[in-house]
């Protein structure tokens, strides 16, 4: 398992699970790709076809939840991705969707700063967007309840 920043709390590894009893807990390996397995289509469309299917199935799964997603937005391209297909899925009209909303970092005036990429997406986006400047702002003012709707450590 992972460490992360909090005492005596660990990161689940990618592609894991955990199996936690009275004895214990242990790591279990649901995910093992084969880097000899090929994907073999016709053309560059149905590449981009399936890479699509795929991208929006693997976000429709996260949001089977009971609870309020919160996405870290950056204005980069991971998460600018990820945050643009949740507002294809929800813009469509599917029934039963968990409220959904964004948070940020900005750092107006350096060369670091995102906004206008953050920007871009959250105009074609359903989601409200909390930014945050931790160079002028108290990062806990608001910054504990977006914690503990991502229900796990903030990195």
């Amino acid at each position: 398992m992972g460490r992360t920043f909090y005492k005596d709390i660990r990161r689940i590894r990618p592609g894991h699970s955990i199996l936690a009893d009275k004895n214990g807990m242990e790591g279990i390996r649901y995910w093992n790709p084969d880097p000899e397995r090929e994907t073999l289509l016709e053309s560059r469309e149905e590449y981009l076809d399936r890479f699509r299917e795929l991208f929006l199935g693997s976000v429709r799964k996260r949001l089977d939840t009971d609870y309020p997603v919160v996405a870290q937005l950056s204005g980069g391209v991971d998460s600018s991705s990820v945050v643009a297909a949740a507002g294809a899925i929800y813009n469509a009209g599917q029934n039963g969707l968990p409220d959904f909303r964004t948070v940020s970092g900005i750092y107006p005036g350096l060369d670091c700063d995102e906004s206008e990429y953050i920007e871009a997406v959250m105009r074609r986006v359903p989601f409200d967007n909390v930014r945050l400047n931790p160079l002028h702002e108290p990062l806990c003012d608001g910054l504990i309840s977006d914690i503990e709707e991502l229900d796990s450590p903030y990195t």
